[in-house]
Protein backbone atom coordinates (compact mmCIF):
# COMPACT_ATOMS: atom_id res chain seq x y z
CA UNK A 1 0.00 0.00 0.00
CA UNK A 2 1.42 3.34 -0.98
CA UNK A 3 0.62 6.52 0.57
CA UNK A 4 1.77 9.12 -1.89
CA UNK A 5 4.78 10.09 -3.56
CA UNK A 6 8.24 11.50 -2.09
CA UNK A 7 7.35 15.33 -3.69
CA UNK A 8 3.99 14.63 -2.07
CA UNK A 9 4.94 14.54 1.41
CA UNK A 10 7.65 17.06 0.79
CA UNK A 11 5.10 19.99 -0.90
CA UNK A 12 2.89 19.08 2.62
CA UNK A 13 5.94 18.99 4.68
CA UNK A 14 7.27 22.60 3.26
CA UNK A 15 3.65 23.83 3.72
CA UNK A 16 3.25 23.14 7.10
CA UNK A 17 6.47 23.78 8.12
CA UNK A 18 6.06 27.41 6.25
CA UNK A 19 2.81 28.15 7.97
CA UNK A 20 3.82 27.64 11.78
CA UNK A 21 6.86 29.43 11.17
CA UNK A 22 4.32 32.72 10.15
CA UNK A 23 2.21 31.85 13.16
CA UNK A 24 4.84 31.76 15.44
CA UNK A 25 6.46 34.84 14.18
CA UNK A 26 3.36 36.72 14.25
CA UNK A 27 3.63 36.67 17.99
CA UNK A 28 7.49 37.84 18.36
CA UNK A 29 8.29 41.26 19.90
CA UNK A 30 9.33 43.45 16.69
CA UNK A 31 12.36 45.43 17.85
CA UNK A 32 11.50 49.01 19.61
CA UNK A 33 7.26 48.06 19.54
CA UNK A 34 6.18 48.06 22.91
CA UNK A 35 8.93 49.43 24.29
CA UNK A 36 7.26 51.98 27.46
CA UNK A 37 10.81 52.81 28.95
CA UNK A 38 12.93 54.79 27.11
CA UNK A 39 10.66 57.93 26.07
CA UNK A 40 11.16 61.03 27.43
CA UNK A 41 14.11 62.28 29.92
CA UNK A 42 15.35 61.60 33.11
CA UNK A 43 16.11 65.41 33.64
CA UNK A 44 14.51 68.21 32.80
CA UNK A 45 15.87 71.42 34.17
CA UNK A 46 19.56 70.58 34.58
CA UNK A 47 21.49 72.95 36.31
CA UNK A 48 25.19 72.19 37.29
CA UNK A 49 27.06 75.02 39.85
CA UNK A 50 30.58 74.44 40.56
CA UNK A 51 31.83 73.87 44.00
CA UNK A 52 34.76 73.69 45.79
CA UNK A 53 38.42 73.56 43.44
CA UNK A 54 42.02 72.48 45.19
CA UNK A 55 44.54 71.55 43.11
CA UNK A 56 43.68 68.43 41.01
CA UNK A 57 39.81 67.79 42.64
CA UNK A 58 36.63 69.89 41.22
CA UNK A 59 33.25 69.37 43.45
CA UNK A 60 30.05 69.78 41.01
CA UNK A 61 26.50 70.26 42.16
CA UNK A 62 23.78 68.72 39.52
CA UNK A 63 20.33 69.90 40.20
CA UNK A 64 16.76 68.89 37.93
CA UNK A 65 13.47 68.97 38.07
CA UNK A 66 11.88 65.60 37.39
CA UNK A 67 12.00 63.98 34.11
CA UNK A 68 9.74 63.27 30.84
CA UNK A 69 7.61 60.23 30.11
CA UNK A 70 8.80 56.93 32.17
CA UNK A 71 11.91 59.19 33.44
CA UNK A 72 8.88 61.76 35.30
CA UNK A 73 8.47 58.56 37.35
CA UNK A 74 11.97 57.96 38.49
CA UNK A 75 12.08 57.50 41.91
CA UNK A 76 15.70 58.38 44.44
CA UNK A 77 16.60 54.44 44.29
CA UNK A 78 17.39 55.29 40.77
CA UNK A 79 19.35 58.15 40.69
CA UNK A 80 21.12 56.19 43.69
CA UNK A 81 22.81 54.31 41.69
CA UNK A 82 24.71 57.05 39.23
CA UNK A 83 28.44 55.92 38.18
CA UNK A 84 30.62 58.55 36.87
CA UNK A 85 31.97 56.77 33.90
CA UNK A 86 33.55 59.03 30.86
CA UNK A 87 36.01 62.05 30.94
CA UNK A 88 37.05 62.47 33.96
CA UNK A 89 36.55 59.26 35.02
CA UNK A 90 38.47 59.42 38.13
CA UNK A 91 35.58 60.75 40.35
CA UNK A 92 32.66 59.54 42.75
CA UNK A 93 29.11 60.69 42.22
CA UNK A 94 26.56 60.80 45.38
CA UNK A 95 22.68 61.29 45.31
CA UNK A 96 21.09 63.13 48.05
CA UNK A 97 17.42 63.68 48.35
CA UNK A 98 15.67 66.68 46.13
CA UNK A 99 17.32 65.49 42.69
CA UNK A 100 20.86 66.68 43.96
CA UNK A 101 23.75 64.41 42.64
CA UNK A 102 27.25 65.74 43.90
CA UNK A 103 30.29 65.03 42.02
CA UNK A 104 33.72 65.12 43.36
CA UNK A 105 36.16 64.53 40.26
CA UNK A 106 40.24 63.84 40.37
CA UNK A 107 41.21 65.49 37.11
CA UNK A 108 42.31 68.39 35.86
CA UNK A 109 40.29 70.59 32.91
CA UNK A 110 41.44 70.00 29.01
CA UNK A 111 43.14 73.36 27.91
CA UNK A 112 40.72 74.70 25.16
CA UNK A 113 40.94 77.38 22.47
CA UNK A 114 41.33 81.02 23.96
CA UNK A 115 43.06 79.95 26.83
CA UNK A 116 39.60 78.01 28.01
CA UNK A 117 39.84 75.09 29.86
CA UNK A 118 37.17 72.51 29.54
CA UNK A 119 36.26 69.64 32.55
CA UNK A 120 34.38 66.98 31.29
CA UNK A 121 32.37 64.04 32.92
CA UNK A 122 29.69 61.60 32.29
CA UNK A 123 27.04 60.37 34.61
CA UNK A 124 25.91 56.38 34.07
CA UNK A 125 22.17 55.66 35.19
CA UNK A 126 21.25 51.94 34.57
CA UNK A 127 18.40 50.47 32.84
CA UNK A 128 14.92 52.32 33.75
CA UNK A 129 13.42 48.64 34.55
CA UNK A 130 15.04 48.55 37.46
CA UNK A 131 12.97 51.20 39.38
CA UNK A 132 9.72 51.52 37.13
CA UNK A 133 7.11 49.53 35.71
CA UNK A 134 7.63 49.37 31.97
CA UNK A 135 9.24 47.10 29.86
CA UNK A 136 11.79 46.46 26.19
CA UNK A 137 12.98 43.66 24.39
CA UNK A 138 16.57 42.99 24.50
CA UNK A 139 19.54 43.72 26.69
CA UNK A 140 19.77 46.34 29.53
CA UNK A 141 19.55 50.21 28.05
CA UNK A 142 21.91 52.87 29.66
CA UNK A 143 21.39 56.54 30.32
CA UNK A 144 23.80 58.74 30.60
CA UNK A 145 24.52 62.90 31.31
CA UNK A 146 27.76 64.49 30.06
CA UNK A 147 28.64 67.39 31.68
CA UNK A 148 31.10 70.29 30.37
CA UNK A 149 32.49 72.99 32.50
CA UNK A 150 34.25 75.47 30.68
CA UNK A 151 36.70 77.46 32.42
CA UNK A 152 38.21 80.92 31.35
CA UNK A 153 42.23 81.83 32.08
CA UNK A 154 42.02 82.75 35.70
CA UNK A 155 39.97 79.39 36.20
CA UNK A 156 36.59 81.11 36.73
CA UNK A 157 33.41 78.43 35.63
CA UNK A 158 32.76 80.60 31.89
CA UNK A 159 29.99 77.89 31.21
CA UNK A 160 28.75 74.58 32.00
CA UNK A 161 26.37 72.32 29.94
CA UNK A 162 24.02 68.93 30.51
CA UNK A 163 23.41 67.02 27.90
CA UNK A 164 21.44 63.62 27.86
CA UNK A 165 21.47 60.57 25.87
CA UNK A 166 20.67 56.84 25.83
CA UNK A 167 22.56 53.58 24.58
CA UNK A 168 19.21 51.05 23.58
CA UNK A 169 20.64 47.43 25.01
CA UNK A 170 21.10 44.95 22.37
CA UNK A 171 17.92 43.25 20.97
Amino acid sequence: MRHGSWSEHKGRWWAITTLALVVLSAGCDKGDDGDTCSGGSNMENVQVALGMRTGSTTEVTITWDPGTGPGAALPDAYFEKVEVVGGASKGTAHFSPERTIMATLSSTPELADGGNSVLRFVLLFPDRRTAVACRHSGMADQYFLTVSLTFDSSGSLRESTAEESVSLGNI
